[in-house]
């Protein structure tokens, strides 16, 4: 089954570690179709790219330069990410996170 799902993203600062580095957080909004084939899928998102600019109107200005929707076909169910206890691991540990731990569980449409 492939998801079409609605994510609020923004870009947070993780640490002063190697010059700073950021990660994106995503906040699950909405699930707008479930496919069971994944080209279907990725028609469906393709077709709501086109509204993403007028959903970030539905921000307050002083947001949208932070914040910003994103539209994901991924294999399972929408979820927030990175995963709260995932984040606070690699905070402990003084490493800088990986690439894989900040992306959501799934794959990104393209």
């Amino acid at each position: 089954m492939y998801y079409v799902n609605l994510y609020q993203t923004t870009k947070c600062y993780g640490g002063p570690e190697e010059g700073g580095w950021y990660y994106e957080e995503g906040v699950y909004h909405s699930c707008e179709g479930a496919y069971s084939n994944e080209k279907e899928a990725k028609k469906k998102a393709h077709r709501i790219q086109f509204l993403q600019k007028d959903l970030s109107l539905l921000l307050p200005p002083s947001e949208r330069e932070h914040r910003k929707f994103a539209i994901k076909v991924q294999e399972c169910p929408g979820e927030n990410y990175p995963q709260p206890d995932a984040l606070e691991n690699y905070r402990l540990t003084g490493l800088g996170i990986p690439h894989w731990l900040t992306d959501p569980p799934c794959y990104d449409y393209k």
